[in-house]
């Protein structure tokens, strides 16, 4: 009952505890370079002490039942959802100090956290963890950079723009202050936050960052590397956006270049290449012609 007096009220979905039991209570790695952190332990083993190491259906519904014959809870006719009474959430937490209601706080954090993992099947089950997550401050949520990008490529899947990029900014202030900004991760954030912000539509952002990335890929990696022309493509699609269609034409015949000479003309990223350019030309009036390959 305690720490779901730190989700949403209602529609707390049977599968959470579940779903988020089978995947151990571990968050997903987003970036290999910043697995989830040592200290989630801490939690786990709550989440541990309080549902099992191993998902026991039969004690868990034992529970539940208990708790709804006390009324402290609601189940839902198909037993897949429960209800509590906010007046009962804030008693509980009425009754914890500042540092017990964090400590609760981040264990449910870590329970959705797991949860994510195996609810990315499908978008209605994300749907369903989306009023509980935004529960979670997002102070919690961006504690650490494996956190921030969880719950970032959550609401990405979701297309939460803002809160997307308010986590990846958070991710990049702390990459950048531990590894600097020549270092992978730290461009890879810097990529993903641009693609966030032309999402926004926040275009001027976008390109200057995107030219940032591309300089320190031209630099670290130079013209022939998958991610310099990754970095290329996208802040081709970001001037194809604004209507800077020579720069724009002239950088994505630039893609395309490299990757039919690195990829081949049947990969997927080669065809994107085509697509894009053959966009920008219709646009401008053009038309592209590609030569198959013998």
């Amino acid at each position: 009952m305690k720490l779901c007096a730190f989700l949403n009220p209602s529609h707390i979905p049977f599968a959470l505890f579940e779903q988020s039991s089978s995947s151990h209570f571990t968050a997903k790695t987003v970036l290999e370079s910043y697995p989830p952190q040592q200290s989630d332990r801490i939690f786990i083993s709550d989440l541990e002490e309080i549902l099992g190491r191993t998902w026991d259906e039969i004690t868990f519904r034992m529970i539940v039942e208990s708790a709804s014959r006390a009324s402290f809870i609601n189940v839902s006719t198909d037993g897949l959802f429960y209800t509590v009474h906010p007046a009962l959430q804030g008693y509980i937490k009425d009754s914890f100090g500042e540092e017990e209601i964090m400590k609760y706080t981040r264990t449910a954090a870590q329970l959705l956290l797991g949860a994510m993992r195996s609810f990315e099947s499908t978008t209605a089950q994300r749907w369903q963890l989306l009023p509980h997550i935004n529960c979670i401050p997002r102070s919690v949520q961006s504690e650490n950079v494996a956190h921030a990008l969880a719950f970032h490529d959550f609401y990405d899947s979701l297309g939460d723009w803002k809160a997307s990029k308010e986590l990846l900014e958070s991710a990049l202030s702390k990459a950048l202050a531990a590894r600097g900004q020549r270092h992978g991760s730290s461009t890879w954030l810097m990529d993903r936050l641009a693609c966030t912000l032309s999402n926004l539509g926040q275009l001027d952002e976008a390109e200057k960052m995107q030219r940032d990335v591309l300089a320190l890929q031209l630099e670290i990696f130079g013209p022939r590397h998958l991610d310099t022309t990754n970095a290329m493509n996208n802040l081709a699609n970001t001037l194809h956006q604004r209507g800077q269609l020579d720069e724009a034409e002239k950088m994505e015949r630039e893609v395309l270049a490299l990757r039919l000479e690195i990829l081949g003309q049947r990969h997927p990223d080669t065809i994107g290449a085509m697509h894009n350019l053959a966009s920008t030309l219709q646009r401008r009036g053009k038309t592209i012609r590609i030569q198959p390959t013998q």
